[in-house]
């Protein structure tokens, strides 16, 4: 993950501990082939959509975005009742959260981000390179 994002991403680990909620990053940096066999899932081959981000659209591609799920014993439970307090925690460590109620009808993972880098500041079109 990139440098701005890394610290944030061991906050959040460690406040969740503390919250009594243990979270797995599922996906952090993620490149440019891997985004364009994840976006054709659902276009070109077979299966629900996972991504609106064509590769170099996603903040994944980037570096400076990571999806997380809770663990329950261990285990990654999707449906877990912890999202909405994830999501704060987040917050409170100055990344972005995509709410999962409207993340959960377009993706399949929640996602979090650095604030404030980018075109607008918050979730839309991942950054040229020259912005980071």
């Amino acid at each position: 993950m990139h440098p701005l994002i890394v610290d944030k991403a061991q906050q959040l680990v460690e406040s969740a501990h503390v919250a009594g909620i243990e979270i797995l990053k599922t996906s952090t940096l993620r490149p440019l082939e891997e985004e364009a066999e994840i976006f054709a899932i659902g276009r070109t081959k077979p299966g629900k959509k996972v991504t609106n981000a064509e590769p170099g659209k996603s903040w994944h591609n980037f570096g400076l975005a990571f999806d997380v799920v809770p663990l329950v014993n261990g285990k990654a439970v999707w449906d877990s009742p912890f999202w909405k307090r994830i999501g704060e925690l987040g917050k409170q460590v100055g990344l972005f959260w995509v709410e999962l109620i409207t993340l959960m009808k377009k993706y399949s993972d929640p996602l979090l981000y650095a604030r404030g880098v980018g075109d607008r500041g918050g979730f839309g079109r991942a950054p040229a390179i020259g912005q980071l």
